[in-house]
């Protein structure tokens, strides 16, 4: 979500309504801190991936299959495929629909359920 423009928070009256829409100065892709995060976690966001490569970027898909092993163990070197491909995906949309009312909806799929 930090490499769209589009941030927001939940408030009492709903969902995301409080937010901005402004371009992050610096995004830092760290893989070691990926170690930290639970099962869970990692596979929250490479559902996020996953969509996004049907939805936006589908040459990926073959090369994120073989990425995916079944024991969840992922390398630092897939890791930063993935990463570099995921943000690839996002600019590729952001860049042309700062406002994510058009094109950029397809990053909103599964969002208003999924948190």
């Amino acid at each position: 979500s930090v490499l769209s423009l589009k941030q927001a928070v939940n408030s009492s009256v709903g969902k995301n309504l409080v937010g901005t829409f402004y371009q992050p100065v610096e995004v830092l892709a760290d893989t070691e801190f990926l170690r930290t995060l639970s099962r869970r976690e990692i596979r929250s966001g490479l559902r996020e991936v996953v969509k996004n490569a049907l939805a936006i970027r589908p040459s990926m898909i073959d090369r994120l299959a073989g990425l995916l092993p079944l024991d969840e163990r992922y390398d630092d070197e897939a890791m930063r495929w993935i990463i570099d491909e995921s943000i690839a995906a996002k600019a590729q949309v952001t860049e042309n629909d700062v406002h994510e009312r058009g094109q950029g909806l397809v990053l909103e799929y599964g969002h208003t359920v999924g948190h």
